[in-house]
This record gives C-alpha cells, structure tokens and sequence, in this order.
C-alpha cells in the first residue's frame, strides 16, 4: 500500500524526490522542494503521475538553471528519462 504525505527528507508521496543531503551543485533546499510540491499537488508536470517522482531542474545547473521554485520542477521517472532524451 503507498502513502502519501507532504516531503519529509527525500520522501515525496509514493516514491522517492532525489536531492543529495548536502548541498552541492544539484541540490535542491528544502524550502523549494516544499514550493515545488505545494505548486505540482504532488504529481509530475508532465503527465500527472503520483509514483517515482523526482526534483528537476527546467534548465540544468550546467545550463544556467537555478534551484529557484521556478527553475524546478516535480517530474516521475518515464517523463525524465523522456526529457533527458530531449535536454
């Protein structure tokens, strides 16, 4: 059975949020994070999918990306490996 609760640490609904423990280049504050959940109501951007969801970044760090609430966004794991094809 999955559960669903706001992010706790790099729990996000019924799948996991990838963001290191400590800050470095991809990492994502907590504060976004909490932003970015609130704005996406715990599903990916794309499709709308609940399970796998991942922090991403719109534009990459490399790119110019920031960790902005702007800048990221909740995506499951079909969808990133979509965009990565892509970015």
């Amino acid at each position: 059975m999955t559960e669903t609760h706001q992010p706790s640490h790099d729990r996000v609904g019924g799948g996991y949020a990838t963001s290191t423990a400590t800050p470095g280049a991809d990492y994502v504050p907590e504060k976004v994070r909490l932003l970015v959940w609130r704005r996406s109501r715990g599903k990916c951007a794309k499709c709308g999918g609940r399970e796998g969801l991942d922090f991403d970044f719109i534009r990459p760090m490399q790119r110019g990306g920031t960790a902005a609430p702007e800048d990221v966004q909740l995506l499951c794991g079909d969808c990133l490996r979509q965009k990565s094809g892509v970015v």
